[in-house]
């Protein structure tokens, strides 16, 4: 477990200094709690206040402690309510209201962790979701809780401070406790960095924000300033939407599938390694089979395979539908038999590729319709770094099927393949993995499709196309090339109807396993559908894709022994 440093003292007794310079105004009527004074310990400082919204679902709760010259009965009804309302419940919690010494410091950093044990041990006589705790306060609640908030407990879904980290109690060794594992953090402030006159300077939050980059998790990390020059100077205005937006992202169109084919939390074995892989793509990634038409071992858990679902690692098990993912992660785990194997999976059907680019933009995305649905490479940082918070992922791979809505247009299949390209670099960046290899399923190898393209044309638009070319080409990718281009420039396309551009996906696809460094494509040949002329695969097609991708991760890594 991190902790604030073992020699705190210096900061903390400039800490207790400046408390009578914390007080930040009362302003706004109390609200009234569902349940008053509940002691969490023995002492007669060691109570909760809780305000609980109605409903039957388990409410995530926040852990909040109270400024300075208050108590943890003056919680503002104008932040209050709102967060209430939302769902969210709130456990206003005291300790020694008014520190004056080193020693009431500590106290309370004890009573918080006391305090935090007893929400866990009686959510469920509050209906609260203990795995959806947010830790924080304002101004003397930031300090005091802020121990607890990095403590990499499980349970820590966020963290939410206002005026946090006042005057001199701010020193470079509270960023130590920040790791690559910290929780998603939003930090707001009255007035702008360095502003005279008030200590709850929003340059000690701007560190936090720059540590929380440091380790990667730049977008894990808000920070709001200048609320005074607004109409709403509360601090607290933003959190039932913080709130939102950590429980919520789990939710998103990209991470659908993938929720319904988790079967509930599993632990993740500290014996041998845990490797993760990234799963991607369109419909047949997604997957249309039927779960109901697998079999064991697909349908039972298995101690050493997991998926990302739900905001967490869960057993993998599908229940309504499934893609290539299982059969792959079964196979692995086979071939890997001392470690734990991982599946994130981000899969959208009928989805182009700059859905999932890094550099999302809607305008872009919207090229394939995609525009609504999000960026789909956030989706999967998300999870990657609440995965890497919770867990110790080697991430091992990167499974990519995708391609069919890049072939409705020219412009789309030019770019296709810088914009791999722009992916598989992202990735390899983001994941810590710069040799990451990436396995690609093509629809056809380069013979294949040219024998397909010259059945469709005619061998006489062949040899006119050679001719242009000039230099007679010779190998398949030339002539294949050589094809398609005379074929481009004479209207020629119109031959393969709506989908013409598909082809020059494939042929991106298959120069990917030519020239980029660790990119293996890989040709199923065709496999058995949902039905004649469905482009989708059934649970058998599914299930023999995910062996042969496993089959091509299991060759990749034998040759690097």
């Amino acid at each position: 477990m991190n902790t604030l440093p073992q020699s705190p003292a210096k900061f903390l007794l400039a800490f207790v200094c400046a408390l009578p310079l914390l007080s930040v105004g009362l302003f706004g009527q109390v609200k009234t709690p569902t349940h008053a004074h509940i002691s969490y310990g023995p002492e007669d400082r060691q109570w909760v206040n809780l305000y609980l919204p109605s409903g039957s679902e388990p409410a995530p709760v926040f852990l909040y402690a109270h400024h300075n010259g208050t108590t943890a009965d003056d919680l503002k009804s104008d932040w209050a309510d709102p967060t209430v309302a939302e769902g969210i419940a709130i456990v206003s919690w005291e300790s020694i209201a008014q520190i004056k010494g080193m020693s009431d410091y500590l106290t309370c950093a004890a009573d918080a962790k006391m305090m935090f044990a007893w929400v866990k041990e009686n959510a469920a006589t509050y209906n609260l979701d203990i795995d959806k705790i947010f830790i924080g306060g304002q101004s003397r609640g930031s300090i005091v809780s802020w121990e607890l908030a990095h403590s990499l407990d499980p349970s820590i879904a966020g963290i939410y401070m206002g005026q946090a980290l006042p005057g001199q109690s701010f020193s470079e060794r509270m960023l130590e406790p920040i790791t690559k594992n910290a929780p998603p953090i939003f930090l707001a402030y009255r007035k702008e960095p360095g502003a005279e006159g008030d200590i709850h300077d929003a340059a000690h939050g701007l560190r936090v924000v720059e540590k929380y980059k440091e380790v990667g998790l730049g977008d894990s990390a808000e920070l709001v300033h200048s609320l005074s020059k607004t109409k709403n100077s509360q601090v607290m205005q933003f959190f039932p939407e913080f709130v939102r937006s950590v429980v919520s992202k789990w939710n998103t169109i990209g991470f659908k599938q993938a929720n319904t084919m988790g079967a509930g939390e599993a632990p993740i074995s500290k014996n041998g390694k845990f490797r993760v892989f990234v799963l991607m793509g369109q419909s047949n990634m997604q997957g249309a089979g039927r779960a109901k038409n697998l079999k064991a071992p697909y349908t039972e858990t298995h101690e050493r395979i997991r998926i990302w679902a739900n905001g967490r690692w869960e057993y993998f098990v599908p229940t309504q539908r499934h893609g290539p993912g299982v059969s792959f992660a079964h196979q692995l785990a086979e071939f890997w038999p001392n470690d734990t194997i991982g599946i994130i999976k981000v899969a959208v059907g009928g989805t182009g590729i700059s859905a999932f680019a890094k550099e999302w933009s809607f305008d872009r995305a919207q090229l394939t319709y995609d525009g609504k649905k999000g960026p789909l490479y956030q989706d999967l940082m998300h999870a990657v770094a609440e995965a890497r918070r919770i867990s110790n992922p080697e991430f091992c791979g990167f499974f990519w099927k995708q391609g069919g809505a890049d072939g409705t247009k020219k412009q789309l299949a030019d770019a296709y393949f810088d914009s791999l390209e722009t992916l598989v670099t992202d990735l390899r960046a983001d994941l810590d993995a710069p040799d990451l290899p990436v396995f690609i399923p093509s629809y056809m190898a380069d013979g294949e499709l040219l024998n397909q393209m010259i059945s469709t044309v005619g061998e006489k638009v062949v040899a006119k196309a050679e001719a242009a070319a000039g230099n007679a080409p010779e190998s398949e990718v030339e002539r294949l090339e050589a094809l398609f281009s005379y074929l481009e420039q004479t209207d020629g396309l119109k031959a393969f109807n709506k989908r013409a551009f598909i082809i020059q996906v494939i042929m991106e696809q298959n120069r990917a396993g030519r020239e980029m460094p660790n990119v293996t494509t890989l040709y199923d040949g065709e496999l058995p559908r949902i039905g004649e002329g469905n482009v989708h695969y059934n649970s058998e097609g599914y299930v023999i894709l995910g062996k042969k991708t496993a089959a091509a991760v299991e060759a990749f890594y034998k040759d690097k022994e």
